[in-house]
């Protein structure tokens, strides 16, 4: 099977655009859409990156992926403190 990275990050980063505004809307902080940009791209590159290298257990382990999220979520949100 193909998988093109291109079309992989595209999907990814607009999936995770559409999830972190309606995380905007459903919690009611605002968030700017270049800072949600920049946190979709993160976590698309994360996406990519997970398949391009599937052998490194740490991109797949669930705590990469939890301190993926928490970083979409503060760059996303510009929280400074927890």
């Amino acid at each position: 099977m193909v998988v093109y990275a291109d079309i992989l990050f595209i999907e990814n980063l607009l999936a995770n655009c559409l999830i972190l505004k309606l995380a905007s809307a459903v919690s009611g902080f605002p968030v700017k859409t270049v800072r949600m940009i920049l946190a979709s791209a993160l976590g698309a590159l994360y996406a990519v990156l997970a398949v391009i290298i599937p052998s490194t257990a740490l991109l797949s382990a669930l705590g990469t992926r939890v301190i993926v999220s928490v970083l979409m979520v503060l760059i996303a949100f510009r929280i400074r403190t927890f």
